[in-house]
């Protein structure tokens, strides 16, 4: 990822700033990606502390990433404005987000929706009947995208649930899971 070049790396600095330090509810799509990558890479040896090492030394930049990240959102969730509007309770706002969340879901075009879902089952279908290269690749891309989907959507129902249910129907929230959607079509 690096190089010699310190003009590129000050650029890949500046936007993994932008990145992660940009909306608490958009930063979850680089922060879910990276984690995502680090799983698929080192699998069930992420939950043995002493395997951390290792990894940390293997995969800097995935590491560096998800730690930056996980600071931010400290600072984030100990701020004014978190606590200010952060509300009571867990499982009655989780539920009328989920309300919510299925609301904002009900306005996409359902022929996009139907036109896309196919889309997706006939290149997994052929992906399997294939067993080339690329086949494999395509299949681990479907496999990280629909990964990163589900975990952008449980952190995005937790976050706006606890802040405001309200927030995701909004549309600059629901990209965080548009996004691997279109990511996948």
């Amino acid at each position: 990822m690096w190089t010699e070049n310190m003009v590129k790396n000050s650029i890949l600095i500046f936007i993994l700033y932008l990145g992660i330090f940009s909306n608490i509810l958009q930063s979850v799509i680089l922060a879910v990606f990276t984690g995502v990558l680090l799983l698929g890479k080192e699998g069930k040896r992420l939950f043995f502390p002493k395997e951390w090492k290792r990894i940390f030394k293997e995969n800097p930049l995935y590491c560096s990433i998800l730690i930056v990240w996980f600071i931010s959102l400290f600072f984030e969730a100990s701020g004014g404005r978190a606590r200010s509007i952060a509300t009571a309770g867990f499982i009655s706002p989780v539920l009328d987000t989920l309300k919510i969340l299925g609301e904002s879901l009900r306005q996409i075009n359902f022929i996009f929706l139907i036109f896309s879902l196919v889309t997706i089952l006939f290149t997994i279908y052929s992906a399997r009947q294939n067993h080339s290269a690329f086949a494999a690749c395509v299949l681990k891309i479907i496999r990280i995208c629909f990964t990163c989907m589900f975990f952008v959507l449980i952190y995005l129902v937790l976050v706006c649930s606890k802040a405001n249910p309200l927030y995701i129907g909004r549309a600059d929230v629901g990209i965080g899971i548009l996004f691997w959607f279109l990511s996948l079509v």
